[in-house]
């Protein structure tokens, strides 16, 4: 039995993946703050985690002693300063990659980047690929690439970095504004052709699953998505469908964001939470060829997603309905 270290195990992926990790017959910990959220893993899995703080790192070295695989999916996606960011996704990763290196069980150390990282395709009609020039746009970005280039530099143990195009499901917050409008009849867009790419957690969470000692995998760098080049009218269209609704849709003037986001800016330090649209993520809304491929993946290791956007949409819509969420 494989044993198996999850950063950021109470996040909506990291969840997921201690439990996909645990039916697939791994014995998993799960890293936690002790200030963590943890209600969205199964009860069953609590006795799993395991409270760290990623400054100390003492903490970090016995929580690693005796685990072969880190996947550290730990981070932060929005903040008010561009500082924060770095702080917790290239600082925290430099002291987990060590403690890592330090502890001589640990063989495979599997880093969740993002395609915010790598920055859009070059022109319209293309995805992004792992070769291309990595570009980010936004502090979020930028902060998840330095944090891969600590692994580019490393010689001391193989690694594996993932970065997934938009991840939606059960749990998530930021697509859960779009069910809200949804519901409401009424969604807001920004207005343009813009294209992304997207996945279902689900999805990822079994890409990541097989991944574990795989040496095809091993110092290389992969994007996942579904394979849809979504336009935004589009993927409303999808979910519309899935959950039987309708909605009026308000194209938005990209200048809009900008006050848009100022005025979320203003009242999310009112109330201590960072938004999702802060002036650090503003570049990435505005993006419009947010497309990237699977290609590398399905060439070496075979992946294909395996749900319909359709069904995804539904089973996530049905998440949200079973836990109060909408």
């Amino acid at each position: 039995m494989q044993k198996v270290i999850v950063t950021g195990a109470n996040g909506f992926i990291g969840s997921q993946l201690m439990t996909q990790l645990h039916r697939m017959g791994f014995e998993a910990r799960g890293l936690i703050r002790e200030s963590s959220d943890i209600s969205l893993i199964p009860e069953e899995l609590h006795p799993h985690l395991h409270h760290v703080d990623y400054f100390k790192p003492e903490q970090l070295y016995d929580a690693l002693s005796g685990y072969e695989i880190v996947y550290h999916l730990a981070g932060m996606t929005k903040a008010f300063k561009r500082s924060e960011l770095m702080r917790a996704n290239v600082d925290v990763t430099r002291h987990l990659l060590k403690a890592a290196i330090d502890n001589e069980s640990v063989q495979h150390f599997v880093f969740l980047s993002s395609q915010a990282a790598a920055g859009q395709a070059a022109s319209e009609g293309q995805c992004k690929l792992e070769s291309d020039a990595c570009k980010p746009v936004s502090g979020y970005g930028k902060s998840k690439l330095e944090a891969e280039k600590l692994l580019h530099h490393c010689e001391d143990i193989d690694w594996t970095i993932v970065r997934p195009a938009s991840v939606f499901g059960p749990g998530d917050r930021d697509f859960l504004s779009y069910f809200r409008m949804a519901k409401m009849h009424l969604i807001v867009l920004l207005a343009g052709k813009r294209k992304f790419s997207a996945i279902y957690s689900k999805d990822l969470v079994r890409f990541l699953s097989m991944l574990p000692m795989q040496e095809k995998t091993f110092r290389q760098t992969f994007f996942v998505s579904d394979g849809i080049d979504y336009s935004f009218d589009q993927f409303i269209d999808y979910l519309e469908e899935a959950i039987a609704t309708f909605a009026i849709r308000i194209h938005l003037p990209v200048p809009l964001i900008y006050p848009a986001a100022l005025l979320s800016e203003i009242f999310g330090r009112i109330v201590r939470k960072v938004p999702i649209l802060n002036f650090q993520r503003v570049p990435d809304f505005a993006g419009k060829r947010w497309l990237c491929s699977s290609e590398k993946a399905k060439r070496l290791i075979g992946w294909e997603p395996d749900y319909d956007p359709r069904d995804a949409l539904m089973e996530t819509y049905k998440w949200y309905q079973d836990h109060n969420w909408l």
